[in-house]
Formats: structure tokens, C-alpha cells, sequence
């Protein structure tokens, strides 16, 4: 169980470690659902993966607020880094199943104005 944390979570610092590059770029592309989908990838790179534990939830400021939120591709908000982002995302693996809930601010030009 402890391996599975371990990749898992290598998984996330991967992710969150694109989002804060990509979110400085003004003409990034990233959004809640893309973003997400990012992620499932960077898992799959991992040992012993066999597919998410559950479908993520990716929302940025007010979406954060929605319980059980799912982005959907034609109306996933792009995110930034001026708002506050929530993942609770988890896989699964041949060793252990994951389920990680965090929230993070990637450091804008402005203090997040949604809370």
C-alpha cells in the first residue's frame, strides 16, 4: 500500500509541478477537464496502474464549491493561477487503491478573489 501512495503521489507532484509551469504561459491551454486528463496519463506511466479509483474532480474558484463536481470537456473552465484549484483525484493499482484531496494557489500577479 505504501509503494502505490508513493507513485501515486509522484503522479501529483508531476501534474501540480506542469500546472505551475503552464498556468505563467498567457496562451496556455490547459483546463479542469484537460488538466485531469493530464494527470490519468502521468498515472498510467506508473507501475502496477489499472485506471482511476474514481472520477476526478478538477475545479478551479467557484466549480470548487460544487459538491461531487465533474468537468466535462465542452464547459471545463481554463484554469489559472490566480484562483484557487481543487483535485480529489485517486488511482487504482495491482498493490492499493489512492484517493488524494488537495487544494493549491499557484502564485498569481493577484490574491484569489473566490473563497
Amino acid at each position: 500500500m505504501k509503494a502505490c501512495n508513493v507513485r501515486d503521489c509522484a503522479a501529483i507532484m508531476k501534474y501540480f509541478a506542469y500546472l505551475e509551469k503552464e498556468l505563467k504561459k498567457p496562451d496556455h491551454t490547459v483546463d479542469e477537464y484537460t488538466g485531469q486528463v493530464y494527470l490519468g496519463e502521468l498515472r498510467t506511466k506508473g507501475d502496477l496502474h489499472q485506471g482511476p479509483s474514481f472520477d476526478s474532480i478538477s475545479s478551479i474558484g467557484a466549480n470548487g464549491a460544487i459538491i461531487h463536481y465533474k468537468p466535462e470537456a465542452d464547459t471545463a473552465i481554463r484554469l489559472n493561477n490566480n484562483e484557487i484549484y481543487l483535485l480529489d483525484s485517486g488511482g487504482q493499482y495491482l498493490d492499493g487503491t489512492t484517493d488524494i484531496t488537495r487544494t493549491t494557489h499557484f502564485d498569481g500577479d493577484k490574491p484569489p478573489t473566490d473563497f
